[in-house]
């Protein structure tokens, strides 16, 4: 046996573990023929082949030709005349990408153009980086080489089946390598031809039946377009003329529904209904409702003529032919045909009455339907007055609950944020406790902290407090226990001795003065103070003249030198 690539001398090699084949006798040259498959080496040779026969004209074909500048060995190769190098690889095996664009490059640097086929094996698979590359490069083609089992007798041999794809951005299809962003799974056409179809040109292009296939369906897509560019046109035109003549016919109506109106208005028949009906009832019947425009009259025009007919001037009880009257209106006045709604724009017309009061259903024909109707009897209208009086006392009365309801809201309101803002002043003061207890115990202001913190309780829950605020009312009381940081000094809440001053200095002493240290005597006599040393100011003297500067800034005093101050008001 021997090599059928370099002809070395071969042996068997059937044993137990490996698989039979035959290798090389040692010692002789290494074949540098690489290893290929059956289908791999017969596409090759039917490209050879196909090439050989279709190229002409200065074209010369080779068989795994190795390029010294390239340092590579295509399988087929394509010389011009004019020194053009086109390269064929048959690829069925995976190729990573790093190695693909290896070649590619050296291919590059020799100036070699290169086409790259895909193994018709591969095109099962379903997904191929391969395949994805070479639809995303530009100038190579994602085409499928080989011999399927499925072809017919007139396919036998090798041949090429290449997909057509869709622009994802666009109508039309893609030209080859034009960023087919790997859409190659989902081709709208396949081109399948045989390899003598191949064609080269002197600049080395690759020109196949694909893209005359891919022109027919670009034309046909394009002719497509361009009926539907016309229809399209077509159609608008008409709708535009169809517009055009709608608006010449609702201008034709408006203009005759405005000239039957100022008709209307300066005809006899409105004269005389005017004199009888008055302004305000002939203004009703002619205001034009939704479903009047199923009538093509004025509203003002058949609607006096039916009240006049049936309603105005007859007495309570008078039963008339409702159908008669509104079939009148229809012989003698224009109107829609489409689903009876000239009759609902009458039984419109009927409802409204009914509304009012005017009018009331009698009794039903032979036929069942609600045909005669009459004027209101006076035990409806009697009816209808004592409904109406005993709905207007029942809103009294549902009006006269809501202002009570909203009153005793008012005042529980305000109840309710009296406890809220009292519930507030005494949890800041039990708060002013915990921060006195929490002093040190050798700090002077611990115990009279606590002792202020308490009378200050004391004083919020204190009769003797409701009674001056009844005295004082509620501004005067929030002046008064507003605290100063003054206020510390004094061993009380602010509120107590602050109202016994107003009381005793300024309330009904307007135009008298005092002296702020008469004052201050008497809240030293009779309130404690912060002992010295401690956290509080020394003394009340302080706290004393803050309240008599708040009071004048209040506009109840005015400092008038030497330590006194006039009651203004």
């Amino acid at each position: 046996m021997r090599c059928a690539v370099c002809g070395t001398r071969l042996v068997k090699k059937f044993g137990l573990i490996n698989a039979w084949h035959f290798a090389a006798v040692p010692g002789q040259a290494p074949c540098d023929h690489e290893s290929e498959t059956v289908e791999h080496r017969e596409a090759k040779l039917a490209l050879f082949e196909a090439l050989r026969r279709v190229l002409h004209e200065g074209w010369s074909v080779l068989l795994e030709e190795r390029l010294p500048d390239a340092n590579r060995r295509p399988d087929v190769l394509a010389v011009h005349a004019s020194g053009l190098r086109v390269a064929f690889e048959v690829q069925y095996a995976d190729l990573p990408e790093e190695e693909w664009r290896a070649r590619r490059e050296d291919y590059e640097a020799a100036g070699v153009r290169d086409y790259w086929l895909l193994g018709h094996l591969r095109q099962e698979k379903e997904r191929d980086a391969l395949a994805d590359l070479l639809a995303t490069e530009e100038g190579q083609r994602v085409a499928y080489v080989g011999r399927w089992e499925d072809a017919t007798p007139d396919e036998a041999g090798v041949r090429v089946e290449e997909p057509l794809f869709l622009d994802p951005d666009g109508p039309g299809l893609l030209p080859p390598g034009a960023a087919a962003r790997g859409r190659h799974h989902d081709p709208v056409r396949w081109a399948g031809y045989s390899l003598d179809a191949f064609s080269l040109s002197e600049e080395g292009v690759l020109t196949t039946p694909a893209n005359a296939l891919r022109e027919r369906l670009e034309r046909k897509r394009l002719e497509e377009e361009r009926r539907r560019a016309r229809r399209e046109e077509a159609a608008r035109k008409a709708r535009e003329i169809d517009a055009e003549s709608r608006e010449r016919r609702r201008k034709w109506a408006a203009e005759k529904k405005a000239e039957e109106r100022r008709a209307w208005l300066s005809s006899p028949e409105r004269a005389r209904a005017l004199s009888l009906l008055g302004k305000r009832r002939l203004a009703a019947l002619e205001e034009e409702g939704g479903l009047d425009r199923n009538i093509y009259a004025p509203p003002g025009r058949w609607k006096t003529e039916l009240f006049l007919a049936c309603v105005h001037g007859r007495k309570s009880g008078t039963v008339f032919d409702w159908f008669g009257a509104a079939g009148g209106v229809l012989r003698r006045y224009r109107h829609s045909n489409l689903e009876s709604w000239a009759w609902k724009a009458l039984w419109a017309f009927l409802d409204g009455l009914e509304r009012e009061g005017l009018v009331e259903f009698h009794e039903p024909d032979v036929r069942g339907k609600r045909r005669y109707w009459r004027t209101t009897s006076e035990e409806t209208l009697a009816r209808r007055r004592r409904d109406l009086a005993q709905r207007q006392q029942e809103e009294e009365r549902r009006l006269e609950r809501a202002r009570q309801e909203a009153d005793e809201m008012s005042v529980l309101e305000a109840k309710w944020e009296k406890n809220r803002l009292r519930r507030l002043e005494r949890e800041r003061w039990e708060a002013e406790r915990l921060r006195a207890w929490s002093l040190p115990e050798d700090d002077p202001y611990r115990e009279a902290g606590m002792d202020r913190a308490e009378r200050a309780l004391s004083w919020l829950s204190s009769s003797e407090r409701g009674e001056i605020l009844k005295l004082l009312g509620e501004g005067k009381m929030v002046l008064l226990e507003r605290e100063h940081p003054d206020d510390r000094a004094i061993l009380t809440h602010p509120g107590e001795w602050k109202s016994v001053v107003f009381l005793l200095f300024v309330r009904g002493k307007a135009g008298q003065t005092f002296a702020g240290s008469d004052v201050a005597s008497e809240v030293g006599e009779h309130y404690p103070e912060a002992p010295e040393g401690s956290t509080a100011p020394a003394t009340s003297d302080r706290a004393v003249r803050s309240f008599l500067l708040a009071l004048c800034r209040a506009g109840l005093l005015r400092d008038v030198g030497s330590g006194r101050y006039e009651v203004t008001s």
